[in-house]
């Protein structure tokens, strides 16, 4: 019998967003995939909302599941390996009978999985949305260095800023003009620097506290659903991270 995994490892790899919503959309996409997985031999990931489960669930359509577990048998996918939450999916935090689900999957081929075996899925937090994020780790992220200087957009929304600018500005150098603007232009570079620190707040330190008491809110709520003080914090979290949320996107 042939090792599967004997075989030619490369970076070259196929990636499939989905994302589909009606019963029609849904047979034409597991068609889609059925097609396109006979002339796919390189590493394969489908990712996204499938907007139906494989397993169950509260009143489910059977046709629905058998539908989608023969297209994942055809296209010879599985389920990457998943960390975080099980379930991707809930209807809202305010409702009055709450409903959890996994919808949204990372699904991968054989040639994927010789080739990044380490590799696995993590549910996130919803945030802002009813549904979580996948993100799919592959290798260790490494950095490489120290980040450049950058002006941000969301800076602009403070006056403020105008004010700190014309402080360093007026900053006394002598020389040439041209040696006078690099030293001005160096002293607004380090007077913006200390202002984002100091009075406009540090998107990079903020976003990741707002976005860890985003991912402990849902996290006890699914616990216990049913406590309407763990559902307040939850719409508070999500309150709070939407404002950094559109100044870390302005960062981005």
């Amino acid at each position: 019998m042939l090792n599967p995994c004997v075989r030619d490892i490369n970076d070259s790899w196929n990636f499939f967003a989905n994302y589909n919503h009606t019963e029609r959309e849904r047979h034409s996409l597991w068609e889609d995939l059925s097609n396109i997985s006979l002339h796919i031999n390189r590493p394969w990931i489908v990712l996204g909302d499938f907007n139906t489960t494989r397993f169950g669930g509260a009143n489910p359509i059977l046709s629905h599941l058998a539908d989608f577990n023969q297209c994942i048998d055809n296209c010879r996918l599985a389920d990457l390996r998943l960390i975080g939450q099980d379930l991707s999916w809930n209807n809202s935090p305010q409702s009055s009978e709450v409903k959890f689900r996994k919808l949204d999957r990372a699904l991968v081929n054989i040639e994927w999985l010789c080739d990044f075996p380490t590799s696995f899925a993590e549910y996130r937090a919803p945030w802002l949305s009813d549904h979580t994020p996948i993100i799919v780790h592959i290798r260790p992220y490494s950095g490489n260095g120290k980040k450049p200087f950058k002006f941000l957009n969301s800076w602009l929304e403070d006056s403020s800023l105008f004010e700190a600018v014309e402080r360093a500005w007026k900053y006394q150098v002598r020389g040439n003009p041209m040696y006078i603007l690099i030293q001005k232009l160096k002293q607004v570079k380090i007077t913006i620097k200390q202002w984002n620190q100091n009075v406009f707040g540090r998107i990079d330190i903020k976003a990741p506290i707002l976005r860890q008491r985003l991912e402990i809110a849902p996290a006890n709520f699914y616990a216990n659903p049913a406590n309407r003080t763990l559902r307040d914090e939850v719409a508070e979290a999500k309150s709070n991270y939407e404002i950094i949320a559109r100044k870390e996107e302005s960062m981005l």
